[in-house]
């Protein structure tokens, strides 16, 4: 199983997507588009630098020719020019390897080009080498101490290195080498920007102004963000207005403009605003969709207030952010139970998601939000199904068409305000309006702590962006990042920002209440903090990120049930709750090739007791009623399967559960019986291929005999067949993606449900580090925030890289959703799957689709293109409410 996540925040490229490649200065007049160097840039990825040389030289020698003839070859000096320009296309394809080589060859022919410098400093900071590219970057700023790019390639570089004091020490070098520079006044006010420094920020940035910048328009809508984020609504809006009025169709000050309205509690004319907006300026709702809809019943307390508020020094909120579908949130449950048992701090936990979808969803239901679709009617109908239940929760001629709308909602929802929210975190934008309410809902209870559950990319930039809100209204409050989506690789230029005051890596239990003891201690200082297990520090005399370690272990004996008290159980779109269980930290196999999930937890794997885990169901069976229940683990073995059924009978509990794992052989059909009969009625099984190369290859530890016989086993016992498939591992062929494809359609009446995904490669997998083993050419590396950014690659062998992502659409959308018996909706949510499943006098369901052919399918694979589209698309036209 792999999860498909979006890329995390990443530095922001120097060059535009089109090419400006002067020899002594940053930018000239020429521009290229880069697909005019497309077959350069082929033949040099292919390592013949010359055919890339000439074809280059073809493109733009005329145009530097001056009206006489152009040369048939390049001098010295040209030749280095075009190094120079396919390195800057490398660069803009995200090809940094490549752009390091190109750009490099040209300084060994002109190696007093600070441009080319400072590309090569880019390149090095893009590729993880900051030592090279800080020293990249000073080169350009000692060959040209009056070129700005250079100062700022060094500032942006030691920023992600971990440095903004030294950051800011060069934005007054620029400043005081370049005084009468507008842009240089702009480029301190960003980095003061970045580093918090609001007031300073805006001096800058006015000095800017006076010195007449060439685009007003921008210093401006920076200058708005500033004041709408301190407050100063008057000053926000009036910086926007200007900003317009240079550049009527600039989408970032009419979306400053109408969130300074939102945030300002003057909505009415916000929604005006975004009409019009929507309307009239291209492009503006596809980048800045938002339905400005109501998010809390009741006013919120005004940011004056929270600012004086002393916070009370025993108070702690536990935030699980905004992402996809509502489901209850396991570590935040777990953390607050452990810090109360063991301490007197008093934990509150804040799940922002129900919230979040429930005030969409009355937002539609009500009208109340500047808009609505023609079937908006319907997705309210779904989440009503879904929360109360009833005959067509179980009818999937119901159900099914009513996922199918609610999930094209969620989709349009989690897509477009995650988007925004990593354009405004990496641009240094407003907060959100949203943002802000939901950082007054939660200072409202008065905490020291706030605490931000990440465990996926997805949560990360809003998550940030909250952080940096609680902040900025009451900087007294401490704020501490943890979750699955923290691991301790590249966190130098996140942890140094001001707004992040401590991250945890790894489990929490025992490092959050070690923090706290800490803190109410009074040992907060960095000495006091080193030995916390798993709390993140950034030691700046080696440049390293530093992990603490204590002599406590975490006892996962000793850990109390997860508390679900603070949590609306109504309002995770589910007719009952479904509660998350977990056995294990880690993974048992730890061999998966694929596979990086086990850095959540340093590689490690640890078990809970069975009488402990089975004691767990039995309390919240007992407490709050729940019948219904999912290991997240990462996987279960088929004996530890077994023996938390025998304690499952020994208490006599009625429960029904869902799990993953993997068809091994030790899936014998007593053990499969076994389950069913203590309440299993569905296993996730990650199969991922019908090859036993590929399963080899994967070192995955099932073969098509044992998957063949599992996936038997289990329907005969009753237990229902979801299955991971992986599109595309590399190396695999075509033969081998149709030999499973067989292999599921000749086990078609045992199958209840198929989820296919393109392969991704991330790093930190064994497939990164043995890229000839799994023939892999070429991997397009780039630094990112925990190494969470998916990474492109170029195949040597197998299928090709580009195709495979649209190969797997297409078995999902035309194949593998016919086989299922249901709709392909179902098990959107996926907690839905155990309250169908988990009632027993339900008629099975047969499946009358109409399958394609194996041949058929062949067929439409080999017409397959990287443009290809099967999943439904969007198009949805707003009806503006009155």
């Amino acid at each position: 199983m792999q999860t498909n996540t979006k890329s995390a925040p990443g530095a922001p490229a120097p060059f535009k997507p089109t090419v400006q490649a002067p020899v002594t200065q940053p930018r000239t007049e020429t521009r290229l588009e880069i697909s005019a160097l497309d077959q350069a840039l082929a033949y040099y990825r292919n390592g013949d630098s010359q055919k890339a040389s000439a074809s280059c030289w073809r493109v733009i020698g005329p145009s530097l020719s001056q009206g006489a003839k152009p040369k048939k070859k390049p001098g010295k000096d040209e030749q280095a020019y075009v190094y120079f320009i396919l390195a800057q296309a490398f660069f803009a394809e995200r090809d940094y390897e490549s752009a390091k080589s190109a750009v490099s060859r040209s300084l060994a022919l002109n190696k007093n080009n600070p441009g080319a410098q400072v590309l090569l400093a880019r390149a090095l900071e893009r590729l993880d080498a900051l030592d090279d590219a800080l020293t990249a970057a000073r080169k350009a700023v000692a060959l040209a101490p009056r070129l700005l790019d250079g100062y700022e390639a060094l500032a942006d570089t030691l920023l992600e290195a971990g440095y903004p004091d030294d950051a800011l020490r060069v934005c007054d070098d620029a400043v005081a080498a370049l005084p009468m520079h507008p842009l240089a006044h702009a480029f301190k006010g960003r980095i003061l920007r970045h580093v918090c420094d609001d007031v300073a920020a805006l001096a800058c940035h006015a000095r800017a102004l006076e010195l007449g910048p060439p685009d007003p328009a921008a210093i401006l809508a920076a200058m708005g963000h500033i004041h709408h984020d301190r407050g100063d609504v008057d000053e926000a809006l009036a910086c926007y207005t200007r900003a317009l009025a240079s550049r009527p169709h600039m989408l970032d000050a009419w979306h400053g403009r109408i969130n300074t309205l939102v945030t300002a509690g003057r909505r009415d004319e916000a929604i005006a605003q975004y009409k019009h907006a929507t309307q009239t300026v291209p492009g503006y709702q596809s980048k800045y969709f938002d339905f400005l809809h109501p998010l809390f019943a009741e006013p919120l307390a005004p940011r004056e207030t929270l600012a004086e508020n002393e916070p009370a020094p025993k108070q702690v909120a536990l935030v699980n952010v905004i992402a996809t579908f509502p489901s209850l949130p396991l570590g935040p449950a777990l953390i607050k139970a452990n810090v109360e048992k063991k301490s007197d701090f008093k934990v509150k936990c804040f799940d922002l998601n129900p919230m979040w979808f429930s005030a969409i969803v009355d937002s539609q239901r009500n009208k109340t939000a500047a808009f609505h679709y023609d079937d908006s009617d319907q997705c309210v109908a779904a989440a009503d199904l879904f929360t109360h239940g009833g005959d067509g929760f179980f009818d999937d001629s119901v159900h099914n068409p009513l996922a199918e709308t609610f999930s094209r909602y969620q989709s349009l929802i989690s897509d477009a305000y995650n988007a925004q929210c990593q354009y405004i975190y990496e641009t240094n934008g407003p907060a959100p309006w949203y943002v802000d309410q939901f950082a007054r809902h939660i200072l409202a209870s008065n905490p020291a702590v706030v605490a931000l559950s990440v465990m996926f990319t997805q949560q990360f930039w809003f998550s940030a962006l909250l952080a940096r809100r609680i902040k900025e209204i009451n900087p007294r409050v401490l704020t501490v990042f943890g979750g699955g989506f923290f691991n301790e690789v590249n966190l130098q230029g996140f942890i140094t920002r001001a707004y992040v005051d401590h991250v945890i890596v790894h489990e929490g239990e025992l490092a959050f209440l070690e923090f706290l003891r800490a803190i109410d201690a009074g040992d907060g200082t960095a000495k006091g903090l080193e030995m916390i297990t798993g709390l993140a520090r950034f030691d700046t005399e080696s440049g390293r990120t530093l992990i603490g370690q204590s002599l406590e272990k975490l006892n996962h004996e000793d850990l109390p049930f997860a508390d679900f008290s603070d949590f609306d159980l109504d309002g995770y779109l589910t007719p009952s709750p479904v509660v998350p269980l977990i056995s294990s930290r880690g993974c048992y196999w730890r061999r998966c090739t694929f596979c990086d999930h086990f850095a959540s937890y340093a590689g490690s794997y640890k078990t809970q007791s069975i009488s402990r885990c089975v004691a767990e169901i039995e309390h919240h069976n007992k407490t709050i009623g729940a019948r219904h229940f999912t290991f997240v683990d990462e996987m279960i073995s088929a004996k530890r399967f077994q023996k938390i059924g025998d304690e499952i009978l020994e208490r006599g509990l009625d429960i029904r559960y869902f799990a993953l794992a993997k068809p091994t052989a030790d899936f014998t059909q007593d053990i499969l019986d076994h389950m069913y009969k203590t309440g299993c009625r569905s296993i996730y099984w990650g199969m991922e291929s019908g090859s036993e190369r590929l399963l080899a290859m994967m070192d995955k530890g099932n073969t098509v005999e044992s998957s063949s016989n599992t996936l038997n086993r289990a329907h005969k016992a009753g237990i229902h067949n979801h299955l991971f498939i992986i599109v595309g591992f590399p190396s695999e062929t075509r033969e081998e993606l149709e030999q499973t494809v067989a292999f599921l359609d000749e086990h078609a009446d045992v199958i209840d449900k198929i989820l296919a995904s393109g392969y991704v490669l991330k790093k930190g997998t064994p497939i990164h580090d043995q890229l000839d083993r799994f023939g892999i050419k070429k991997i397009y590396t780039e630094r990112s925030l925990c190494n969470s950014k998916i990474l492109r690659y170029d195949s040597a062998k197998g299928l090709d890289s580009t195709l495979i992502h649209p190969m797997a659409d297409y078995l999902q959308a035309k194949v593998f959703d016919l086989i299922s018996p249901r709709g392909p909706y179902f098990g959107t949510p996926r907690n839905h799957i155990i309250i169908v499943y988990g009632n027993d006098d339900l008629a099975v369901l047969e499946n009358n689709k109409n399958r394609p052919s194996l041949e058929e399918i062949s067929r439409e694979l080999d017409a397959i293109t990287p443009t290809s589209k099967f999943l439904p698309t969007q198009n949805m036209t707003p009806i503006w409410n009155s």
